[in-house]
């Protein structure tokens, strides 16, 4: 199952066209794969429970390197459990390893398409950190 992540901005994750290799941001392209993303069941070395945000387009998954920073994509044969697993939490995208830290739209007004998207603490569901699942029909 493919799903679009939209922020309560009304803008959608996204890898970042210009470079393919960088951070997130949020976007409001429509029909584009660099928005389409796969939760991935993982189970961490402590036996925790959570997922992988794996994106289509670049077939790499979503890792936060250090709280508070912009969040990026790795390779899934190089990620660490620690950083690159999620859990669904109400609205809100949680960091596994440290629960304090939640995908959040950087800044507190002004959303626009490009705006980065970090591993940030959770601000008790401010629209820049909740998200909602829309589902996609997508065939790889």
């Amino acid at each position: 199952m493919y799903y679009r992540i939209q922020s309560t901005t009304g803008l959608y994750l996204s890898v970042d066209n210009n470079n393919l290799d960088g951070g997130l941001i949020i976007n409001n392209l429509f029909n584009d794969p660099s928005q389409y993303w796969t939760p991935v069941e993982f189970i961490t070395g402590s036996n925790n429970k959570g997922f992988a945000l794996l994106n289509v387009k670049t077939q790499k998954i979503v890792c936060s390197r250090a709280s508070n920073q912009p969040v990026t994509q790795v390779s899934p044969t190089g990620m660490s459990g620690s950083s690159a697993t999620w859990n669904a939490v109400g609205n809100a995208i949680q960091l596994n390893a440290n629960t304090d830290q939640n995908l959040n739209v950087a800044g507190n007004n002004n959303y626009v398409a490009g705006t980065p998207v970090l591993s940030w603490s959770w601000s008790g569901g401010e629209p820049n950190e909740t998200w909602k699942w829309i589902p996609v029909d997508f065939q790889p």
